[in-house]
């Protein structure tokens, strides 16, 4: 008896041969008996199975209809957390203002880089990284002012500077779920009205 991974048995002469059983099962071969499947490598049958190996799992991404698939949403309608000075995603002129308040989030240098203008997603995406590098400083900021400030300033300083990073890290929090909805919509996601 030999227990194997699926696709190869044996026959009675213990010659390999295709026993037709997946490469995910493991099965055990008796020479002059069918394999008998022991378990599924990945756990019990279909329901376990990982999704590269379920059936039509690609056939949607190789159906070549050319169809486009159906836009989610409609134009004009801006989602909860939309940045205050953007018009809302399909309006006309929208993009430019995107833009705009993406560079007031960027250090003054980025606006001199043609790529940023000609890509604005391009330019979203290092908005959300400066914001986040904000986010991450007044989080680091936050959880060491205490220990290293203790000694150098008055407590009633320290309890400002953690105020402060208290707020300066929620604008950023905000600021920054705003910047992914602003690159949602440069990429063409549309949202809609909410009651």
């Amino acid at each position: 008896m030999e227990r194997r991974y699926g696709g190869r048995g044996c026959d009675d002469a213990g010659v390999e041969r295709e026993c037709g059983i997946s490469p995910s099962m493991i099965h055990v071969c008796i020479p002059g008996r069918p394999p008998r499947i022991i378990e599924h490598m990945y756990g019990n049958g279909d329901r376990d199975t990982p999704a590269w190996e379920q059936p039509g799992r690609f056939t949607r991404a190789t159906a070549g209809n050319g169809a486009e698939p159906k836009p989610r949403g409609r134009d004009g309608i801006a989602p909860t957390g939309w940045p205050r000075g953007v018009r809302p995603p399909g309006v006309a002129g929208w993009e430019d203002t995107a833009v705009a308040w993406l560079f007031d989030l960027c250090p003054p240098g980025y606006r001199s880089h043609d790529v940023l203008r000609k890509h604005p997603l391009i330019l979203a995406r290092m908005a959300r990284q400066h914001v986040a590098a904000a986010l991450a400083a007044a989080r680091h900021g936050y959880g060491t002012a205490r220990v290293e400030l203790a000694e150098r300033v008055p407590v009633q300083a320290v309890e400002a500077a953690l105020r402060m990073y208290e707020y300066e890290g929620s604008r950023a929090a905000a600021t920054e779920r705003a910047v992914r909805l602003v690159e949602e919509a440069l990429g063409g996601e549309r949202w809609e009205p909410r009651l």
